[in-house]
């Protein structure tokens, strides 16, 4: 048949989702549930990459996590609101830690980020001319002078592990910004919530984890 437009695969792709959970009697009891309400035990901040959806690296299914994307999968900092400044990502923190009550809050980047590759190389990316861009991945600035830091303290540090490295430091500077949300630091303290760093390498195929004990990414498959 003809080829489909991007729009028109975007509906057929809601035909076949209609067919599944609409017709299908098991499925459609599911988002019957779901009608009434939600209830996530994840909240899961990704990049808004086209090529690591989150539910589709996880193979979650509806209902199951509370997604919050953007470049970089960046958590700013806790600030209260202030005028002409924009709050997405908290207000989307605030609503699943204190409304939905999550229990895990995930932050996943990924291999060949470019949000993060900007951070690295601000230069590259001047002919874009950005608005918002580089004040965005700016708030984890922090990760680019640890990695660099790094770099230069060993000269045997080999330079293509720059971009993963960087990459790995911007989830933790998320993470650590995590905790400057006193609602979140509340929950965690309490034991009620619990905190993850996750890299995607979406080349290998891996999904790792920080781990706390051992201070390094380690293949969560393996585990």
């Amino acid at each position: 048949g003809e080829k489909l437009s991007p729009v028109e695969r975007l509906v057929e792709g809601f035909r076949n989702f209609k067919d599944e959970f609409y017709v299908q009697k098991d499925k459609r009891d599911l988002f019957q549930k779901l009608a009434i309400g939600q209830s996530p035990k994840t909240l899961l901040i990704g990049c808004a990459d086209s090529r690591v959806d989150p539910a589709i690296v996880t193979q979650c299914g509806p209902g199951e996590l509370f997604i919050l994307r953007n470049i970089a999968a960046i958590v700013p900092p806790y600030s209260t609101p202030m005028p002409q400044t924009h709050h997405a990502t908290s207000a989307g923190l605030e609503y699943g830690v204190r409304v939905l009550q999550v229990e895990n809050i995930v932050v996943m980047g990924h291999a060949k980020c470019g949000g993060v590759a900007a951070l690295g190389d601000p230069e590259s990316i001047k002919e874009w001319k950005f608005q918002f861009v580089e004040d965005w991945v700016r708030m984890v600035y922090p990760a680019l002078q640890a990695v660099d830091s790094l770099f230069k303290a060993d000269e045997n540090f080999p330079a293509e592990l720059r971009a993963a490295s960087l990459e790995k430091a911007v989830v933790m500077t998320s993470v650590s910004h995590l905790l400057t949300y006193p609602w979140i630091k509340e929950r965690v303290l309490a034991g009620k919530l619990q905190l993850h760093g996750w890299y995607f390498d979406l080349e290998a195929g891996q999904l790792l984890a920080f781990d706390p004990f051992k201070h390094r990414f380690m293949q969560l498959d393996r585990l």
